[in-house]
């Protein structure tokens, strides 16, 4: 008699990498949480007017001023997200003030805002 198991057809060496990039990237985000880092993805879409542009700069201009407690490490992504690491005793509340921003102020309506490096 087979178990279900034994008809579980084994990964690919691609579908291995790509396990193990996630479980790095799941550890990594775990050590930086434990050392007072925070993360805000914004995925906003590729800027396609002014209007974009300057939603994105707004956020950014922010994110960089910072507060008491909380400054911004690192501002990076891509052309269609933006993340936002924050670090500090008072990280997490920034984060919170920073999608909160994103989202009821300057979401167009399709961002997806969410307190993680994505």
């Amino acid at each position: 008699m087979t178990s279900p198991e034994d008809h579980h057809n084994p990964e690919t060496s691609a579908e291995q990498l790509l396990r193990d990039y996630s479980d790095a990237a799941l550890v990594g985000e775990a050590h930086a949480l434990m050392h007072g880092e925070r993360h805000l993805t914004i995925e906003h879409g590729y800027p396609e007017t002014a209007d974009d542009t300057a939603r994105l700069q707004h956020l950014s201009d922010t994110a960089w001023r910072g507060r008491d407690g909380a400054r911004t490490r690192s501002i990076g992504g891509g052309g269609d997200y933006t993340t936002i690491t924050v670090e500090g005793p008072h990280a997490e509340e920034f984060v919170d003030s920073l999608a909160q921003l994103a989202q009821e102020s300057l979401n167009p309506g399709w961002w997806k805002v969410r307190r993680s490096a994505r």
